[in-house]
């Protein structure tokens, strides 16, 4: 098992300090999809549909950087199809 840690940068900052014990990298991967899942779910990412940003970074135990995911939206000006 390794330690996993998810740190995401938006409008609203968060540090992950405690992290999750996972069995490896590809368990990581599915955690954090499941975290950003339950963060729009909750709407704790509403900056995200105003045009916003948000990027997750997963490091392991010694704070390297695994992966990044980043999310945004493009407000649309008009309706209509593209």
């Amino acid at each position: 098992m390794s330690r996993y840690f998810f740190h995401i940068q938006g409008s609203r900052d968060y540090v992950d300090t405690d992290g999750v014990d996972l069995t490896d990298l590809e368990a990581a991967r599915m955690e954090a999809l499941r975290i950003i899942r339950e963060l729009m779910i909750d709407n704790t990412m509403d900056d995200l549909w105003s045009g916003g940003e948000c990027v997750m970074t997963v490091t392991d135990d010694a704070a390297r950087s695994l992966f990044s995911i980043r999310l945004s939206t493009a407000r649309r000006t008009s309706p209509g199809c593209d």
